[in-house]
């Protein structure tokens, strides 16, 4: 009786000791203050955070907190505007452009140097229902 009681004593000092463990708050690896107001964020498969602001979109290094880069031309746009193409560094970005916002245009921006490889007003496309495969440029 005294052994189960020494065992079941052992047990409940461990399992309290492991939750004390998994229950530790951990400490950010880095913390960004800003001076704009930031209107959403949006984390990609990359690891950069984006952030939408009324003057253009930010992103974020994920190992520093540093911003990596800034683009003017998305100021002021939804998240709504941004997806995240899964599993890789990239965004498509579909914003209104043309005379009076009359077009929808689509841009792919490389998340990680915050390249805009094409958008589609440059490549003839001003409509496009579902998907459409474009080549692969040699220069990337």
């Amino acid at each position: 009786m005294r052994l189960i009681r020494s065992t079941t004593a052992l047990m409940l000092s461990l399992l309290l000791l492991c939750g004390a463990l998994v229950t530790r708050a951990e400490e950010p690896l880095w913390k960004a203050e800003f001076e704009r107001t930031i209107l959403w964020q949006k984390l990609t498969d990359a690891g950069y955070l984006l952030l939408g602001t009324k003057e253009g979109l930010i992103a974020l290094d994920p190992e520093s907190g540093e911003r990596a880069w800034e683009l003017e031309q998305f100021k002021k746009m939804s998240d709504d505007y941004i997806e995240i193409l899964s599993g890789t560094q990239f965004a498509a970005i579909t914003y209104k452009g043309g005379i009076l916002g009359s077009t929808m245009i689509t841009s792919l921006v490389d998340v990680i140097d915050g390249r805009v490889l094409w958008n589609s007003g440059d490549l003839g496309f001003t409509l496009s229902f579902g998907q459409f495969y474009l080549p692969v440029r040699e220069d990337y």
